[in-house]
């Protein structure tokens, strides 16, 4: 009898872990910093810095080669893929804003299996920082 109640008390510490670990799959993998390089922007060409905030703000700044810029702006940003797995190497994001009142978009973000980088259609983006 001694041997079940152990048993049992064991089985109840193990599964009782803790079920705040950080890692791959926590938190949606399109939020920190990340930059896109001049050359994947087939029609702008410029530099652009995006911070994708938890909150579902977006903060970016831009500079085209045109001289037309969109400095220190706001958008928004949300996840609307079926199932939020932030392990999936695919996400379904929708995008309001970008210097344009009714600016919106919705893509398929194919990330790279170190979340480092994320195919975004005809352009791509490098993670800066988490």
């Amino acid at each position: 009898m001694k041997k079940i109640l152990l048993l049992l008390i064991g089985i109840t510490i193990i599964s009782c872990s803790s079920d705040d670990e950080e890692g791959v799959g926590a938190t949606d993998p399109f939020i920190g910093t990340w930059e896109q390089p001049d050359s994947s922007h087939p029609t702008y060409g410029g530099n652009y810095t995006y911070t994708i905030n938890a909150n579902g703000s977006i903060t970016y700044g831009q500079t085209y080669i045109n001289d037309e810029s969109c400095p220190n702006s706001v958008a928004s940003w949300q996840n609307t893929s079926e199932v939020q797995d932030f392990s999936n190497v695919t996400q379904k994001y929708l995008m309001l804003g970008f210097c344009q009142a009714n600016g919106r978009s919705e893509y398929d973000y194919i990330f790279s299996d170190n979340f480092n980088r994320v195919d975004i259609g005809y352009t791509f983006l490098i993670r800066v920082q988490p």
